[in-house]
């Protein structure tokens, strides 16, 4: 036993708290965007889906690049989170990936250019 105490107490001072998901990733998004999220979150799921689309029309603008997807004009709010919701659930080993890398993989494959 003597000889495990130094390993016992080197690994007691590495060791780190867990951390929350960071924002930015997939596993924040996941939590927030869960099927029956409070309000507050499901809020705010739909809101950084509509500021990264946002976000990414104004730098297509201002790039004059084409957006990575082409969604027709009428898709809805709601249809757009859901398949982010979508893509969330089935690629968890995506979950540390920035979100809006799987928001616009998950627009690309809904609504690919040029098909």
């Amino acid at each position: 036993m003597k000889l495990y105490a130094p390993l016992l107490s080197l690994a007691a001072l590495t060791a780190q708290p867990v951390l929350a998901a960071e924002p930015w990733t997939g596993a924040f998004w996941n939590e927030q965007c869960a099927p029956g999220a409070n309000g507050d979150a499901s809020l705010g799921c739909s809101a950084f889906v509509m500021g990264a689309i946002d976000g990414m029309r104004v730098q297509s603008m201002a790039t004059r690049t084409p957006l990575p997807f082409c969604a027709p004009g009428n898709v809805s709010t709601g249809r757009t989170v859901e398949l982010f919701r979508q893509r969330l659930a089935s690629r968890p080993q995506d979950h540390g990936l920035p979100a809006v890398v799987i928001l616009v993989n998950a627009l690309g494959d809904a609504y690919p250019c040029g098909q």
